[in-house]
């Protein structure tokens, strides 16, 4: 998931309500360790459903009709006029927000502080893709690996749309990057901690701009595999 793909799709609510799946739920995270934006947009709404949550009085049952007209109270204004079914339900939906946020942005926050630490890496070098792929080790010790991937065209872009694919076709990761400095290769930090023994395909597109509409569409293949290092 990129930043744009999460704004389209309000993740950043729809997580912290509960509503994404569990493969959406797995890789906005994925994202967010890495977007520094997302990150806050999380941290604020659950302050904002938080201090809500203090501010909505509990929903109470149905007052007996009265002909008695009182003055609204300025919370009242605010919410007028909503029935008190909605509002019941209003006042349910963001304390399940609210306990929810409470739950998963210290994880996130913690994450975040520890993916912002110094950490060492294996690192290696990758050729476009040949029948034999080469067979990396994969550590628990380490969060990330870097991959150095060999230029395979002439063609160089300011951007590149990079995802990670298991051999069946599925993407597992994908996001963009900008392009090296002119004559050298590209170089990624692939995360880890998800990541299951198997073959992989590193799949990249030429972009003339973060946002924009891919040039090249299957620009390079890099093919690998992972095996279960002996701790």
């Amino acid at each position: 998931m990129d930043h744009d793909e999460a704004v389209r799709a309000y993740a950043t609510e729809r997580y912290l309500l509960g509503e994404l799946s569990a493969t959406e739920r797995e890789r906005f995270e994925r994202h967010a360790l890495e977007c520094r934006e997302c990150a806050e947009d999380v941290e604020a709404a659950a302050t904002f459903l938080a201090n809500a949550e203090r501010l909505l009085p509990p929903a109470a049952p149905p007052a007996t009709p009265s002909t008695e007209r009182r003055p609204r109270t300025r919370l009242g204004r605010l919410f007028w006029p909503v029935p008190v079914g909605v509002a019941a339900s209003l006042v349910l939906l963001i304390g399940l927000a609210a306990h929810q946020a409470l739950i998963v942005v210290p994880r996130l926050r913690g994450e975040l502080a520890e993916a912002e630490k110094p950490q060492a890496a294996p690192s290696h070098f990758l050729s476009v893709s040949r029948a034999d792929a080469p067979v990396f080790p994969l550590s628990k010790r380490y969060r990330t690996l870097g991959l150095t991937l060999s230029r395979s065209s002439e063609l160089s872009f300011a951007h590149y749309r990079c995802e990670l694919r298991e051999v069946e076709g599925r993407t597992v990761q994908s996001a963009v990057v900008p392009g090296p400095p002119e004559g050298e290769e590209l170089q990624i930090l692939l995360p880890t901690a998800r990541l299951r023994p198997g073959v992989y395909e590193i799949v990249l597109a030429g972009l003339d701009s973060p946002g924009g509409p891919v040039a090249v569409p299957d620009l390079a293949r890099y093919r690998f595999a992972l095996r279960a290092a002996e701790e």
